[in-house]
């Protein structure tokens, strides 16, 4: 097994476990959820936002961010995260964008998404 079907693997074994920490840590979910808010109203006010999730699990910020009227894409290397990220937006009653199973690392391909690196970079991952 390769270092990523590992990491994948453990993933896709923990899911519940994984999603009902940020349940369990409110706390650690809403200071998250205030600073991804904080970075938002830095960008210019122009309408719902492209936002990619990336490593996002079972989408707690992407459902929250869709809940607000942005565009998400989720990728996450686990496919039973994502199955229940899907389950979680059906439930909430909003449409993630886009949900793709891939390496967090190495996201160049996918089509939607482009990334660039060197300053602001944190703000430059995004889906198109």
């Amino acid at each position: 097994m390769t270092d990523t079907a590992t990491v994948a693997g453990w993933y896709n074994a923990n899911a519940d476990l994984e999603h009902n920490r940020l349940i369990d840590n409110r706390l650690e979910f809403a200071i998250s959820l205030r600073i991804i808010q904080q970075s938002l109203s830095s960008l210019p006010p122009t309408g719902p936002k492209q936002i990619l999730d990336l490593g996002g699990g079972t989408g707690r910020y992407a459902v929250e961010l869709a809940k607000q009227g942005h565009n998400v894409t989720l990728i996450d290397i686990s496919q039973s995260e994502l199955e229940q990220a899907k389950q979680h937006a059906q439930e909430a009653g909003v449409a993630l964008a886009n949900i793709i199973c891939a390496d967090a690392r190495d996201i160049r391909g996918i089509p939607g998404v482009r990334a660039s690196a060197g300053p602001g970079a944190e703000r430059a991952v995004e889906a198109e």
